[in-house]
């Protein structure tokens, strides 16, 4: 959570993120002071902040820092190097977040005695709290120390708080509850409960929820009410079975088989809700995903928005949905919009796709079109409830929308001839899968459907076809690589009739 980082480390970050990929690369001072609208100064101090971090946390043969002179820095990155190591770092070293990790234990005393064993000033402790309360308001909650919670509000929001702070700061480094043993709750989540086996693709989403909901309980902070979300109903899991599963947990710690009937089913509520609404599944995996039968099921706001959503989107753009594809959207829109509709504070979404970017959309509908269509949405009654979260829904919206394209986009054929022994057959192949963002298929030269012929000589008067060529010599140079990538786009355009603004007006 990086609203809890002090500011020095929040500008250190923002330094790490920016520097550049690029393998053994060499960039200017004043770019980088350009780019992040700093003073050289300023970004010198901070790069020698990082070397020392990196020595710190033994992270030398993931990314090297070398600025010989006050004017360039050399930076190389391995590929699997994680900013996370350097966020939990900061973040372990910030006065709020140590502050909230006390609330949350149940260690915290007062101001003063925090200021003193942190070896903070009590000047920046009570600053920082003032800071950590506007935090809170975004969740519906107060900061209040000089009550015996410290934290007012309800106690689903004040759960939702600490579920974000732990999910965005552990994630995949550590494990932060003290008195919960991880193996012994992963055991009981994996093994014993095979209906939970498809929540567990981010595992570790899922044992923070629960060691968090373990953990207020213990400390003796109960949900004793229920929201508004009672009749939202999900396909990937029924209440029913959730419930049971729930029930037999409990079984496995104290402190929750001592609940009474009421509260017992305000927490399991609670939990099915949070659970469901925190995930948004990729549509490959959704054929493998038995579906709740929505038979009689009770619409609620939810639903209608989901729905209109999706007839809206299907109209527009004249697409028809298989049954995979319709549920693939419905149900994790379904979980964004009772997200959105019934939980207050910003919040991560989980997003199990892999290598999707919003930024990139893909060809087969234009960015530009997408965005104004999403953008027209929150004019429809139906849908203007979500217009306060109009911006972060936009986000999520695109990555469902791009993830779907992918599966519907057709493939381009793709036949690569090398006559000379030193033509890259292989080297272009890699290029071509990561730079371009529709599908391909590599094809012999002989094969009846070619869409685009990449090659070191000349084979159209061999071919008796005429087939959009790209002829390349032995030199491997950027910008005709860019070339290429280019004239493969405007041949899939053209090829499938790609929309955009100027064809669909």
């Amino acid at each position: 959570m990086k609203a809890l980082l002090n500011r020095e480390f929040v500008f250190r970050l923002e330094v790490l993120n920016n520097l550049s990929r690029e393998r053994k690369n060499s960039t200017s001072i004043s770019d980088y002071a350009s780019l992040l609208s700093k003073d050289r100064r300023t970004i010198l101090k901070n790069i020698e902040a990082l070397k020392n971090d990196i020595t710190h946390l033994g992270c030398e043969k993931y990314i090297t820092i070398i600025s010989t002179d006050e004017s360039t820095v050399f930076v190389d990155i391995t590929p699997d190097f994680d900013t996370n190591y350097f966020l939990l770092y900061y973040l372990e070293q910030s006065v709020l977040f140590n502050l909230c990790i006390e609330i949350f234990n149940g260690n915290f005393v007062d101001l003063q005695s925090f200021a003193t064993q942190h070896f903070y000033s009590y000047s920046t402790v009570y600053r920082k709290a003032k800071e950590l309360n506007h935090l809170l308001q975004q969740y519906d909650l107060i900061l209040d120390l000089n009550t015996t919670t410290y934290i007012i509000g309800r106690e689903q929001n004040i759960r939702f708080f600490f579920f974000t702070l732990f999910w965005e700061s552990y994630k995949v480094l550590k494990w932060p509850f003290k008195d919960i043993e991880y193996n012994e709750l992963k055991k009981i989540l994996e093994e014993r409960n095979p209906e939970m086996l498809q929540f567990l693709i981010k595992p570790n989403m899922v044992f923070i929820w629960f060691a968090v909901t373990i953990t207020r309980i213990t400390n003796g902070y109960i949900i004793n009410e229920e929201y508004d979300y009672t009749d939202s109903t999900f396909p990937m899991l029924s209440r029913e079975k959730f419930l049971k599963f729930f029930s037999n947990f409990t079984k496995n710690y104290p402190k929750l088989e001592i609940l009474d009937e009421a509260n017992w089913n305000y927490e399991a509520n609670f939990l099915y809700f949070t659970l469901l609404t925190s995930q948004i599944y990729p549509l490959k995996l959704i054929p493998t995903l038995k579906l709740t039968n929505f038979v009689g099921v009770k619409m609620n706001n939810s639903n209608l928005i989901t729905e209109h959503w999706i007839k809206q989107f299907m109209a527009k753009f004249d697409i028809s949905l298989d049954i995979n594809e319709y549920f693939y959207l419905y149900y994790n829109l379904l979980s964004l919009h009772n997200r959105y509709l019934y939980l207050p504070g910003p919040v991560e979404i989980i997003n199990i796709f892999n290598d999707t970017s919003y930024a990139n959309m893909d060809l087969f509908i234009d960015h530009e079109l997408v965005t104004t269509f999403l953008n027209d949405l929150f004019s429809d009654p139906i849908i203007a409830p979500l217009e306060s979260q109009k911006q972060s829904l936009i986000n999520f919206y695109l990555l469902l929308i791009s993830e779907l394209m992918n599966n519907k986009r057709p493939v381009l054929h793709i036949a690569i001839f090398a006559h000379s022994s030193v033509f890259q057959k292989d080297f272009f192949e890699t290029i071509l899968i990561k730079h371009l963002s529709f599908p391909i298929n590599f094809v012999s030269y002989t094969a009846k459907e070619i869409d685009f012929l990449i090659t070191d000589v000349s084979l159209s008067g061999f071919l008796h076809k005429e087939i959009p060529t790209f002829v390349w010599n032995s030199t491997i140079e950027r910008d005709k690589l860019n070339r290429l990538i280019s004239y493969l786009n405007m041949v899939y355009t053209k090829k499938y009739k790609v929309q955009s603004r100027s064809t669909k007006d």
